[in-house]
């Protein structure tokens, strides 16, 4: 047995990632969750930004922590840009990964999101801010190039940014907070 099935072996022994594998996997329970939702509908409503409380339960919610602390520190990519007009880059730096194979859940983590939007295409990363990381006010949308069933290839853009945030015992000021930058909505 390799090193990293070995820690996928032991992350599995989590109660909340037991929990939030089980939960996942249960479309019927994640659907009947969500159905308290209506994101597009919130949205519409809110000038497009809302913000949820207990957005997954307790124990499901550390069930992701958990996924998250398992990620191997090979697995996260440093992602560092300085403002750059003509590349549509801001400054920033800090840790991510789009890999659903990074640690065991962290596909089930992605799909979950999917099912907000289902339907919709998605892509999604996780992302991790320590002491001295940081991500300059920015316009949210994002433009790629998608290749479609067809072939073709498709630019599109992101109308829909959802943040999660994992940290606990968060408060204002460790920073991060997330401020609407055309209405100054938090």
């Amino acid at each position: 047995m390799t090193k990293r099935r070995r820690e996928h072996q032991r992350a599995l022994t989590s109660p909340n990632l037991d929990a939030f594998l089980s939960w996942t996997n249960s479309y019927k329970k994640v659907s009947k969750w969500f159905a308290r939702y209506d994101l597009e509908k919130q949205l519409d409503q809110n000038d497009g930004l809302v913000q949820l409380t207990d957005f997954l339960p307790i124990n499901i919610a550390e069930g992701a922590l958990r996924v998250l602390q398992q990620v191997p520190e090979a697995q996260w990519q440093a992602t560092r840009a300085e403002d750059d007009v003509k590349r549509n880059d801001i400054s920033h730096g800090f840790l991510s990964t789009k890999d659903p194979s990074a640690a065991p859940g962290l596909e089930q983590l992605f799909r979950l999101f999917h099912l907000l939007l289902p339907g919709e295409l998605h892509t999604f990363s996780v992302a991790r801010y320590t002491q001295g990381h940081h991500i300059a006010p920015h316009d949210d949308r994002a433009y790629t190039d998608v290749q479609m069933e067809d072939g073709d290839v498709v630019q599109c853009s992101r109308t829909i940014a959802v943040i999660y945030y994992l940290t606990k015992n968060w408060t204002a000021e460790n920073g991060g907070l997330l401020r609407d930058c055309v209405t100054d909505k938090v």
